[in-house]
């Protein structure tokens, strides 16, 4: 086997000279199924787009979605009152 490498993300730097900030990247995720995908994107502060073309999945999709959007606006609350 070869090396094990570590990686880790310590911040967004601009790859350009324009000036203005870095924006997190987008995830795509273009068989969605469950939105287990959107769920951490939205945990891990980035923006999301995702395609499921099964509307069974709907449901469980929505219900992910709300449960990390309001685990975000919950954290980011707390924070607030630190």
């Amino acid at each position: 086997m070869g090396p094990v490498i570590h990686t880790k993300t310590i911040g967004w730097e601009p790859s350009c000279s324009c000036g203005y900030d870095p924006i997190p990247d987008i995830v795509l995720d273009p068989f969605m199924g469950s939105g287990t995908t959107a769920q951490v994107a939205i945990q891990n502060g980035r923006q999301y787009l995702g395609c499921e073309l099964n509307p069974e999945y709907k449901a469980l999709q929505d219900e992910r979605i709300v449960k990390a959007e309001g685990a975000v606006t919950e954290q980011t609350a707390q924070l607030a009152l630190c």
